[in-house]
């Protein structure tokens, strides 16, 4: 167990004292903090991927980027094409 006095920081109390803090890890929120967030991201099927693309073709006629980049804004927008479509066509 580590104090904040061990990470050189120290607690400063009502009365003007230093007292050391300690800080409590579980397994889970070091894991955490290790490695961010901790949030997965969902899978997506290559099925799921290659319809959602076919609708933004539908819509655009031809991809303003290469398909591997349509399907990653594809998977950063959870399949939502209407957010899908302003990641490709947004210039900002």
């Amino acid at each position: 167990m580590k104090t904040l006095k061990d990470i050189k920081m120290k607690s400063v109390q009502p009365s003007g004292a230093h007292e050391p803090v300690k800080v409590f890890l579980t397994l889970k929120s070091s894991i955490e903090l290790q490695m961010g967030s901790g949030v997965v991201e969902k899978q997506y099927s290559e099925e799921e991927l290659a319809e959602n693309l076919n609708t933004l073709r539908a819509f655009l006629g031809e991809l303003p980027c290469s398909e591997e980049v349509a399907k990653l804004a594809l998977k950063k927008c959870k399949l939502n094409l209407e957010e899908g479509l302003i990641m490709l066509t947004n210039p900002d």
